[in-house]
């Protein structure tokens, strides 16, 4: 198999990140074919299925047990589909075998809890670290993925003025190189920017530095958030997904759109949006009031806007 070629010329794979994970795919479908005689030309869906069922088995060092994930398994199978997609670029009469496989998930989808909104209020409340401050608010605040955040640079954050005072926003490149335009709530745009000002202008491209002015990395920043739930609740622990999980439920709450939701959040469907909505009773009743009082209002200003215009006027039937 040509793996290396494939990952240098298959355009659609933009992240170093996605690279390296294909590149060790596609290395356990090699072992495969040449544990059974098969080349990528004489690739079968039954071979396609024992394939999905090895990778199934494989051991799992998470776990230190035998078994990988549905998730896991899709993965390797991705990887194949991309490699032949990449064939039959210059050989049309190559099939994709994975085409005609269609892998059924045993398993239920983790679902990640919901953390308490006054526990990330009082995370972002700390006062012994700046950084983990801000770093706990600008999650809360603008639903970022992790690499998303480490990988800003402060040419990337814009400051508009608003009617309500300056409006933060930053341009991310997220999956699959896609770029977007995020929001950033109020209080995670104020300590941003005193964030900047105390930083001064010191040459570094990237948003984000360590104690040792580099740009921060993905596991400093979960050590922050670790540090800053610790304080808050002792053995309390937080990570990056779950306040990306906050935000889209707290927006929902606010009264923003799915739609709108789903492209701050950078996901191609709403099916994949509604897994970060948790509804909770307080806030299903919050939305009803609001709802409710939106309704009054706009029935008290409909019999003043009539009146204001005057009788109506109807015209005779011919």
């Amino acid at each position: 198999m040509e793996i290396e070629k494939f990952l240098r010329e298959y355009k659609p794979i933009n992240s170093e990140r996605t690279r390296m994970s294909y590149r060790g795919f596609l290395t356990h479908f090699d072992e495969f074919l040449d544990e059974n005689g098969l080349t990528p030309e004489a690739v079968h869906p039954v071979d396609i299925e024992a394939f999905a069922k090895r990778v199934k088995a494989r051991f799992n060092p998470k776990t230190n047990k035998r078994g990988l994930s549905d998730g896991a398994v899709q993965s390797h199978l991705a990887a194949v589909s991309s490699y032949y997609k990449w064939r039959r670029c210059r050989e049309k009469r190559l099939r994709n075998p994975v085409d005609s496989f269609k892998y059924r998930r045993m398993e239920l989808r983790n679902e990640v809890p919901l953390i308490a909104s006054n526990l990330v209020t009082a995370m972002g409340e700390q006062s012994d670290c700046e950084l983990g401050n801000l770093v706990v608010r600008l999650f809360r605040g603008s639903g970022l993925r992790l690499a998303e955040l480490v990988s800003l640079n402060r040419r990337n954050v814009k400051t508009v003025k608003g009617p309500k005072g300056p409006r933060v926003s930053v341009k991310v490149k997220g999956k699959g190189g896609k770029t977007r335009i995020v929001l950033v709530g109020a209080k995670a745009a104020t300590a941003l920017r005193k964030y900047l000002r105390r930083r001064g202008e010191d040459g570094e491209p990237a948003l984000l530095l360590s104690s040792r002015k580099r740009r921060i990395s993905p596991r400093t920043v979960q050590r922050l958030l670790h540090d800053a739930a610790a304080k808050v609740t002792p053995g309390g622990h937080c990570h990056p997904h779950e306040l990306r999980h906050r935000f889209a439920t707290d927006a929902i709450e606010g009264g923003l759109p799915d739609k709108q939701l789903k492209k701050l959040l950078g996901q191609v469907s709403l099916e994949n949006t509604y897994r970060y909505i948790h509804l909770t009773e307080d806030g299903v009743e919050r939305g009803f009031e609001q709802a409710m009082k939106k309704i009054s209002q706009r029935l008290a200003r409909k019999p003043q806007a009539r009146a204001a215009r005057g009788p109506v006027k109807r015209s005779r039937a011919a």
